[in-house]
């Protein structure tokens, strides 16, 4: 009798002893359940933040060639602009070297006295307005104003 009770007491203890190990054994599972969730979730954050960053990055190209494309285009505008300003010039050039030899050639006509009696006539222009000035520096300030040019 005494070993049927020994073999009941063994089976007990083996008994407990597989509860203790399933119960540590479902710690440890439920431990790793809540660790991969946390796993999944931050590779789920992780996944959209690359998204994120994939599609900002797509815009940021797309804005970029868009503003690539406006540089060119400005700077196409701007070489234009500035060889229309210089032919501008060189027309109005033209225009006041043809009106200055036809002003020589009426004064050469006027006598010496009608020279005295006159005021001097200038013969520095400003390419634009044609507005006459008597020295050099006259006319640069004001073709720098006349232009736009400060």
């Amino acid at each position: 009798m005494q070993q049927l009770f020994d073999n009941i007491k063994a089976r007990d203890n083996t008994i407990q002893e597989l509860r203790d190990e399933l119960t540590a054994l479902q710690e440890r599972t439920q431990m790793l359940t809540v660790q991969s969730d946390i796993f999944q979730k931050d590779f789920e954050a992780e996944r959209t933040a690359r998204e994120e960053l994939a599609g900002e990055k797509s815009r940021i190209l797309s804005e970029f060639e868009v503003l690539q494309r406006r540089n060119v285009e400005l700077t196409t505008q701007l070489s234009h602009t500035e060889s229309e300003r210089v032919q501008a010039a060189e027309r109005a050039a033209i225009m006041v070297q043809k009106a200055t030899s036809s002003q020589d050639m009426t004064e050469s006509k006027i006598t010496t006295e009608q020279e005295e009696e006159k005021v001097p006539l200038s013969l520095l222009r400003c390419p634009l307005c044609l507005k006459g000035y008597k020295d050099f520096s006259s006319l640069q300030s004001h073709a720098a104003d006349c232009m736009g040019i400060e």
